[in-house]
């Protein structure tokens, strides 16, 4: 008899219960696109490269975020900069899609799905170019070395907008940008709102301006700050010595 009244109470429990339920007016790949979306980022999280291969996903262009990241790792193998965040990426599509060049979470998350499928193959591009400029220029050979990768955005950035390579005073400039901002712990915080700064100076690069840096400290004003600096493979700081 027990077990009969269980039985009652939880079919009377499942038959009441509200079942949230999602309908889709269009039985297209966007649709259920954006409903995975819309439920894992509520429910299990998600990285937002994870949530932008998603919602830039297109079968009839062949387009697959995800997939294309992956064959660009293996291609950077040669260069040995594989160690690349997909982060990078995703904030260089941002400073350059975005109406005011920011590169949040948010601002990332409504960027254009065409837009980012159109520039796609520039952006790695410049990255590659950013990439050879590094080992070739500032002779860093691995990409484990570099302070942050996130110095390829600012750079990306760059040779997005310009197809040749620096000339001139942009050299200086670009090279006293790498070392301020190396040298600074510039990007161990909030470094998607430091980047919409930084690319204002790098807007000024490109126009052959020197930026300002007046409230960037870089911290190696004698030599006793380099001895009392505890070293770390870890550390920015002492990343950028090991560059320089």
């Amino acid at each position: 008899m027990r077990i009969l009244t269980k039985f009652r109470n939880t079919k009377k429990l499942s038959t009441s219960y509200d079942f949230s339920t999602v309908v889709l007016r269009k039985e297209d790949i966007d649709s259920a696109i954006e409903v995975f979306t819309r439920i894992n980022t509520g429910g299990q999280t998600l990285t937002l490269f994870e949530i932008m291969s998603a919602k830039t996903y297109d079968e009839e262009q062949k387009f697959d975020m995800q997939d294309r990241f992956q064959k660009l790792l293996k291609q950077l193998e040669v260069s040995k900069y594989e160690t690349i965040s997909s982060t990078v990426i995703l904030n260089v599509l941002g400073l350059i899609l975005s109406k005011n060049k920011e590169c949040k979470r948010k601002v990332v998350l409504q960027l254009d799905k065409q837009s980012i499928i159109d520039i796609w193959d520039d952006v790695i591009s410049s990255l590659k170019e950013s990439i050879d400029y590094f080992r070739s220029v500032y002779r860093i050979p691995v990409s484990t070395l570099l302070p942050y990768d996130a110095l390829l955005v600012p750079f990306s950035y760059f040779f997005y907008y310009q197809k040749e390579k620096p000339k001139g005073e942009q050299i200086k400039y670009l090279e006293e940008f790498f070392w301020r901002i190396s040298l600074s712990y510039r990007y161990s915080s909030s470094t998607e709102s430091k980047l919409a700064q930084d690319i204002k100076r790098i807007d000024q690069i490109l126009n052959g301006e020197r930026p300002n840096y007046d409230e960037i400290k870089v911290f190696l004003s004698s030599p006793r700050d380099l001895i009392d600096t505890n070293f770390s493979a870890g550390n920015s700081y002492c990343k950028a010595v090991l560059c320089f």
